[in-house]
């Protein structure tokens, strides 16, 4: 075991030419996390293991699929992680856990703002829009459902830009400096693979603006507001449209 021990160390002054710890250790448990919601934290696999109540017609039980992807990402991506910084000691405020530059925040959110009222306005028209969004239609069936799956959502995104603009970029910056930006770009590009194929190209572009943006404004809150607000705005003008506006 000494002989092991003495290796192990040995590599890593020689492989990390003196990285510090805790970078590789977010990456690789970033890396992990991944794997691990990929293959336990979808809706899929809730279908074919978990998926009690399935035959229920209640909108609820039919939203438990989507409310187990978001609460699965919400541990994998943000609860893990801060817990993760909570043994090392880190301080959330160091990691975008904070307004940081609010009035830079605030400008970007506001134009925003009118440019995705604008796209959603003309989009929303189409019907391949229209049924697309929301993912789990049971969420049209009254407000409260939709209310539900919304809230769910919004700790969806909270995860998803955590872990990359937050946990990723905050925690790789002080030690690569903007290439951090570039880093947390990728596997966020990456997992949307799947999606339409502009919507991929699109990601890259994305992560490497929100990445930036996070650092400028010292905070990750303001790109979780501007992910979740986008995809609230899409589901909600769906929800005007073919919605039950009862409880």
């Amino acid at each position: 075991m000494g002989w092991f021990r003495n290796e192990m160390k040995h590599w890593w002054r020689t492989y990390t030419e003196g990285l510090p710890f805790f970078p590789v250790f977010a990456l690789v448990l970033v890396t992990c996390l991944v794997i691990l919601d990929e293959t336990y934290g979808k809706t899929g696999y809730f279908r074919h293991h978990l998926g009690w109540m399935k035959d229920d017609p209640r909108a609820c039980c039919k939203l438990l699929p989507h409310l187990y992807w978001f609460g699965m990402s919400f541990l994998f991506y943000a609860a893990i992680p801060i817990a993760s910084l909570w043994i090392f000691r880190k301080r959330l405020k160091d990691f975008g856990l904070r307004l940081g530059d609010w009035r830079l925040g605030l400008k970007v959110m506001v134009v925003f703002a009118v440019g995705m009222a604008l796209v959603v306005a003309v989009a929303v028209q189409t019907d391949s829009f229209s049924s697309h969004y929301p993912f789990n239609k049971a969420a049209l069936a009254g407000v409260g459902p939709f209310l539900l799956y919304e809230s769910f959502y919004w700790l969806y995104f909270f995860a998803w830009e955590f872990v990359w603009r937050g946990y990723l970029l905050f925690g790789l910056y002080p030690h690569i400096k903007n290439w951090a930006i570039v880093v947390q770009m990728v596997p966020f590009a990456i997992l949307h693979v799947g999606k339409p194929v502009p919507e991929v190209f699109a990601s890259v572009f994305a992560g490497l603006l929100l990445g930036a943006f996070a650092l400028r404004s010292r905070s990750m809150l303001y790109c979780w507001l501007l992910h979740a607000i986008a995809a609230s705005c899409m589901d909600f003008s769906v929800f005007t449209l073919k919605g039950t506006w009862a409880w």
